[in-house]
């Protein structure tokens, strides 16, 4: 199952623009994206200002040019996020985010089963982020739940399942929730 297409964006072009630049390349000063981006320095400069204040890009690194110091910005978990739901190959961004985020397990957990799920799942993270800022154990568990209500097959959840493995401790985390929910199911049916 893939990520279908996005027929609405969220977010303005320019910004839409820098987010799918960034997602694609490593991180970069707001004067490199501009060009990249073939925009002018201060609409970039303003799009991306608007790109930090929604916490979609932070500063990850800096950037030492003639004894001066420039910061260098690429995307939050919500800017990944943002970038899988625009269609950028979920590959390319677990790629940076590993040289970027090394130690974001759960991050680079959710790139590897994207492929795998729906929009519908993604959107499940994303409204996560917003509320909590971040993406944790319990946010996967509920995108693998939401499957059981669409066309989910054992064989996807089994795939799923197989690269959990690959995280041990999420594995063993999302193991805990699903017995719990699978006990909280197992009640309400005897209610029912």
């Amino acid at each position: 199952m893939s990520i279908q297409k996005n027929k609405s964006h969220n977010l303005p072009p320019l910004q839409r623009r820098i987010i799918l630049h960034l997602a694609k390349t490593r991180p970069q000063t707001i004067n490199k994206i501009a060009i990249n981006i073939s925009r002018g320095y201060k609409s970039t400069w303003r799009a991306f200002n608007s790109l930090k204040d929604k916490r979609i890009v932070e500063k990850t690194d800096v950037k030492h040019y003639h004894g001066i110091d420039y910061p260098q910005f690429w995307l939050t978990e919500r800017g990944v996020i943002e970038a899988l739901i625009e269609e950028v190959s979920s590959d390319v961004l677990l790629e940076n985010t590993k040289e970027i985020y090394p130690k974001n397990y759960i991050l680079q957990c959710l790139l590897e089963i994207a492929q795998k799920l729906s929009l519908d799942m993604i959107m499940i993270g994303q409204s996560a982020i917003r509320s909590t800022g971040k993406i944790g154990v319990i946010d996967l568990a509920k995108m693998l739940f939401y499957g059981v209500q669409t066309d989910f097959t054992i064989e996807t959840y089994s795939e799923i399942l197989e690269i959990l493995k690959k995280y041990p401790d999420i594995y063993e985390l999302m193991k805990e929730q699903i017995e719990r929910m699978s006990n909280i199911l197992d009640k309400l049916k005897e209610i029912i």
